[in-house]
């Protein structure tokens, strides 16, 4: 098992909403932003292996092939769990991830009063090979893996400590800004660098702006996260200022 460091976000829905549409899609919310006790966020998706049962009757769905049992759920759930090994010093690493209903308690021989409630699975369970673990303590963010498959290196990519992707909300909808930029090739993380060596005087405003905005947004928010007071940034960038027929100089 190995980890990745990743950009950390204090918000995981910008995780979820890269990984939301995948399969058995899981996001455990500490619910960090209204409670002091929250630490870890846990994100996964696409699960190894499923196990459903309805009372004995058990669908294991393994390497794209699903087979069928009648049994005890728990003997054979704990046939895959007891081959687990962690060695990550974080919450989760892989694993089990789903849930028990009050029916599997069908199963158990102490239990005495039948359960029924046929339409709904006693028990939905997956097991993953990879996590998203956000640290809200340490704000730091990693990705944990046995391999790295496809998928796990488009998580790592779009979320690589090398892009600086801020996310702002519009219509509560999570919106990506560039991690580039364009002119001479530097990335975002290059811009934070410079700012931060900057003496910026903290009497003046700073106005940031590029041509369509995306740049200056990203500027003017990495130039806030370092403290400086007042930023703000040309709406529109200077294609919606010359287009409004606002004042413009040229060089000779």
């Amino acid at each position: 098992m190995k980890k990745y460091q990743i950009n950390y976000y204090s918000n995981s829905c910008i995780y979820a909403e890269f990984l939301k549409d995948q399969d058995w899609f899981i996001f455990l919310d500490s619910c960090n932003d209204i409670s002091d006790f929250g630490r870890y966020d846990i994100l996964t998706c696409d699960p190894y292996i499923k196990i459903v049962s309805n009372g004995k009757k058990v669908n294991v769905r393994k390497d794209g092939l699903t087979s069928s049992f009648v049994d005890n759920p728990f003997a054979i759930i704990n046939k895959y769990y007891r081959n687990i090994k962690y060695d990550i010093d974080l919450p989760f690493s892989k694993g089990m991830i789903g849930y028990f209903g009050y029916e599997a308690l069908n199963n158990l021989e102490s239990n005495y009063n039948k359960i029924v409630e046929p339409d709904i699975p006693d028990i939905s369970i997956g097991f993953y090979d990879w996590a998203i673990v956000v640290d809200h303590e340490k704000k730091e963010t990693w990705v944990t893996c046995d391999a790295k498959n496809s998928f796990i290196k488009k998580v790592l990519s779009h979320f690589s400590l090398n892009n600086l992707q801020i996310d702002y909300d519009f219509n509560h909808k999570c919106v990506e800004l560039t991690d580039k930029l364009y002119d001479k090739g530097y990335s975002a993380r290059d811009l934070v660098q410079y700012l931060a060596k900057m003496k910026m005087d903290q009497e003046k405003k700073y106005v940031f702006y590029c041509a369509a905005a995306g740049r200056s947004a990203l500027a003017a928010k990495a130039a806030q996260d370092m403290g400086l007071r007042p930023v703000s940034h040309l709406e529109g960038g200077f294609a919606a200022w010359k287009k409004s027929g606002n004042p413009i100089e040229t060089k000779e």
